[in-house]
Order: structure tokens, then sequence, then C-alpha cells
């Protein structure tokens, strides 16, 4: 949109030149928005009454974290960080980018005892930055703390952030059928989930249009060069729903992934079969497949943090991988 344009993107990031009129245009967006809450008439067929207020409150959340930005550019401090502690408060500080923002904000009015306080429960939760984690290193050091010790204490964030998230995925864990396909690779190669049989697979759904997937792929990018010697894990990313000719779409797919040099494992999903047999509402969409080609977890959307994405399917793999073998917990959520 028009007022993210000039937000910079990033609480880090130099603001546009028309911040004013931003302002006023990301703020009639959120009383328009507030004005609808709870009404469900324009709600499509295929979502719950409950679905969709929630994502009415979603999307007031990641309007109202433009509008923090906007007033923090502009110097209104307080405002910005009221605004901001809501938006974080009602997406339960599960957004990386909602949190680095905030982590910011309340370094600049409450300081930066209350600033490490929130990033320390952020790093604990797996939802942060790698600017936040520069943020909580230099508050650690201003402490009088030294490198060895900021080494040490990082890693026990991050032991405590993985246990949590372990302790959520078990809870998460689903048993059912893939459904099989068949697609072409960007060279034109057939790729099936039949002949990956043996080998627990990431089928990660996405379009060139999609911000939310290409957010992630930095992620993404992590995860798969950190099983690159794993011959037992295999990474697809199927490109889908997207619009034009298959030559149209396919060179943009492929200039796409050359430009960011993703080492990825691209298949076309041309007709759009493959997501609609999964079932996919939205995307990125990501599923964890086991040896024996059973879905074991479905993962929604980017929380905004690399890190904390990458830790999550590392997590998802080793128990898909246990779960096949019998050695891993198997507990199932229907």
């Amino acid at each position: 949109s028009i007022a993210w344009n000039e937000t910079g993107e990033s609480v880090y990031a130099e603001p546009g030149k028309n911040l004013a009129k931003a302002k006023e245009l990301s703020g009639k967006s959120l009383e328009l928005l507030k004005a609808s809450e709870g009404d469900i008439s324009k709600k499509p067929p295929y979502q719950t009454e409950k679905q969709y207020k929630e994502g009415q409150k979603t999307t007031y959340n990641m309007y109202a974290d433009t509008y923090a930005l906007l007033l923090y550019h502009s110097k209104e401090y307080q405002k910005a960080y009221d605004i901001q502690k809501a938006a974080v408060e009602g997406n339960k500080a599960k957004d990386a980018s909602m949190n680095e923002s905030f982590a910011v904000y309340t370094e600049k009015l409450k300081g930066g005892k209350e600033a490490k306080k929130f990033l320390d429960k952020a790093m604990e939760d797996g939802a942060y930055s790698s600017k936040m984690k520069e943020q909580l290193k230099r508050l650690f050091l201003a402490e009088k703390n030294t490198e060895a010790q900021w080494t040490a204490y990082l890693g026990k964030l991050e032991a405590a952030s993985i246990a949590k998230k372990k302790e959520e995925l078990v809870k998460k864990m689903i048993n059912e059928t893939a459904p099989g396909f068949t697609l072409k690779d960007m060279e034109g190669k057939e790729v099936s989930l039949a002949s990956l049989k043996g080998k627990t697979v990431v089928v990660d759904f996405w379009a060139t249009w999609c911000g939310p997937c290409k957010a992630s792929f930095p992620g993404m990018k992590m995860a798969v060069e950190k099983f690159k010697e794993d011959k037992d894990v295999k990474f697809v990313f199927v490109d889908t729903w997207e619009n034009g000719e298959k030559d149209e779409v396919l060179k943009n797919v492929a200039d796409f992934i050359k430009k960011n040099d993703y080492p990825f494992h691209v298949l076309m999903d041309n007709e759009s079969k493959t997501v609609e047999a999964f079932k996919v509402d939205g995307i990125p969409t990501k599923f964890v497949i086991d040896p024996n080609n059973n879905i074991r977890f479905k993962s929604v959307g980017f929380g905004g943090s690399a890190d904390g994405l990458m830790n999550e399917l590392a997590l998802m793999i080793e128990m898909a991988k246990g779960a096949a073998t019998g050695t891993g917990s198997d507990k199932k959520a229907f």
C-alpha cells in the first residue's frame, strides 16, 4: 500500500517524503476497519464466522503496525508505542516484524530494561528477527557483561525456545495420507511424490506475487542449507496460483529464483490442481511429509522470523522422521 511504502518498511529504514499524507491515509484505513469490525456481511462461504472475525482482527493489527511506524517516524513516539502495544498483544506477540518495531519503541519510551524483558520473551517464543537479536546483545553488553557471557545467555534462550516449540509441535502433529502429485520442475523434468517415498519431504506452496511467501524465503534458504547434506530430506517449492501464460509464468519464476540466488527445487503447479488436492486456503502453506508419504505437519503463513522458521522446520523434520520409524512421538490433533 501507499502508506506502507512510505514507512520505509522497517523501523530501521529511512521513511518516504510523504509521511503526513501516508499517516492520514493509514489513520483513515484503521477507522474504516474498526467500523466494520464484527460485520460478517462480506464473509465468504468457505469461512466460518469465527475464522472471518479472527481475520478481521489480524488485518486490523497489520494496519495498526503500519500506522504506528508512520507515527514513530513522525516522532510521535508515545502514540506509536500505544498503538503498537495493542497490535502486538492482539497478535499474541507471534509476529517477529511487529515485535521488532515494538522493541525499539519500548526502549525509546520505557528504557533498556523494559526492552530487554520484552526481547527475552520474544527470543524464548521464537518470534524474533536478526535486528532484535542485535538489540538484545547491545542491551546485554551494556550491563557490563562479556561476549562469552552473551554467548552463554543466547544459547540458553535459544534452547528454551526450541524446547517450547517442540512442546507446541507435539500437539499439532497429524497423520494424514498426502495427496499424490506429479509436476514438472523448471527444467521440464517430472517429479512425483511417490518417487520421494523414503524421504522426509517439505512441500512449500508459494507464488511470485505473494509477499509473505517471499518474505519467508531467507528462512527457507537457511533450512534448505541446514539439510543439504541429508539425503533423506527433500524440499520442493510448488509455484501455484499464478496469472499469465505458462511460458511467461515460468520465466518470471526462474528470474526471481536466479536473482535471489535461492537453492530451491521449484515445481510448477500450472493448473493449480496440486494446491487444490492439498486443500490449501492461502499461501505460504508448508507441509512436512514423513518417509511413508503421510502428512505430519501443516504450517500456514509466516511469522516474520527467518531463524524461527528454520528452527521450527528443523524440529518438524526430525519429529516426522521419528514418527515414521517409531522413535518419536506420534500424537495426533484431529
